[in-house]
């Protein structure tokens, strides 16, 4: 009997997800009838020596006990499952015997792409090493009481995927959830899942088959077993091909939209500086940070130009106050002289009765006789 045979073939299963795999949501989806829940990824050596982080993570405490006396009791056989991520066999093993006692199974992450799982060396980034995966998987399905299964995620190559899968079978997992998505397929480069790598994933056990065949005494015996298991395969591929309650053009999958390539983004940034024209696409925000950089570098350059020719014209004496001939002459005075000399009351004489208003001085005829 298969790990999901013995849970009475859940159907509707809540899929783990990164801050959306707590309690209030998996108990919300168990009043709707989810099945089988995952919970988020949890750091396993922060479980070990953290008690407030094992607490928040996994709510392994009074509010969480009626989840789990619930899930036990209950007629539906609802079941729930902890997901570590780990790179050592002791720390899963540990992780894993502290909360055997309040769970169906134990998920070991090899799925997690994102860079806190580079930096940490788990999650997708074990994939390669075939040997510490089958130490961490073999040891924690001997030492637990409770079985063990893998998160994982494909390779660009089918036939490695399926060695992998095959591998981690073997070192004892009870079961595997494919993510039909290589670890670099995330964020932009997304991308559509491979249906055909996880269809080939797929490990059919048929062990009361394998029994029959042992115990049977002649060939006539071992070509009825071969056929009944012929039919039943065959069976589970008519099921698997049926058409859809939906017409397929409802109920397509996400595909994350074309973006320009990088080249594309250049010339669109340069025929927006060349005043060409532009057509603005709203998804492409990339083309448009791209051209909204060039035009503060063309405004900046545009800046420097007007201090350089300021430079030059005090250098050639233009802008050098007539009454002083120090200072540099202010460009928004009335009497086009320097602040000092506007303010200053030995060069009324030299100055016409006119109003500064950015020096804010007044000459009167008064003062001038």
């Amino acid at each position: 009997m298969s790990l999901l045979d013995s849970w009475n073939s859940p159907k509707y299963v809540l899929a783990p997800m990164v801050d959306g795999s707590e309690l209030a949501w998996r108990m919300l989806g168990r009043k709707y009838g989810v099945q089988l829940t995952f919970t988020p990824m949890i750091n396993s050596t922060a479980f070990l020596i953290n008690m407030k982080y094992r607490r928040s993570c996994l709510q392994f405490a009074s509010e969480d006990r009626p989840l789990i006396v619930q899930v036990r009791m209950s007629e539906k056989n609802y079941y729930f499952r902890f997901k570590f991520c780990a790179n050592s066999p002791d720390t899963f093993v540990r992780c894993a015997k502290l909360v055997q006692p309040f769970c169906d199974a134990v998920d070991l992450n090899l799925g997690c792409p994102q860079g806190i799982a580079k930096r940490g060396h788990y999650g997708a980034f074990l994939q390669d090493e075939w040997n510490s995966l089958k130490e961490i998987v073999s040891r924690a399905s001997l030492e637990l009481n409770v079985p063990v299964t893998c998160k994982i995620r494909i390779f660009s190559d089918v036939e490695r995927t399926v060695q992998y899968a095959k591998l981690l079978e073997a070192a004892g997992a009870s079961m595997l959830t494919v993510h039909g998505r290589t670890r670099e397929m995330k964020g932009q480069k997304t991308g559509l899942a491979d249906w055909n790598q996880i269809r080939a994933v797929k490990l059919d056990e048929h062990s009361e088959y394998r029994s029959l065949i042992g115990s049977s005494q002649s060939t006539k015996g071992i070509k009825e077993i071969l056929q009944k298991m012929a039919n039943h395969c065959s069976s589970c591929v008519r099921n698997s091909s049926t058409e859809l309650p939906h017409p397929h053009w409802l109920c397509q999958p996400y595909e994350r939209p074309i973006t320009f390539s990088e080249q594309a983004k250049v010339e669109i940034s340069m025929q927006a500086i060349n005043g060409s024209d532009f057509y603005s696409v709203d998804s492409d925000v990339s083309a448009k940070k791209i051209m909204l950089m060039e035009q503060r570098r063309s405004r900046k350059a545009s800046k420097k130009e007007v201090k350089l020719a300021k430079k030059l014209a005090i250098v050639e004496g233009k802008l050098i106050c007539f009454i002083c001939n120090k200072n540099r002459k202010s460009l928004n005075c009335a009497r086009s002289v320097c602040r000092t000399c506007c303010q200053s009351e030995s060069s009324l004489n030299s100055l016409t009765n006119t109003f500064c208003s950015f020096h804010h001085r007044q000459i009167n005829n008064a003062i001038l006789d």
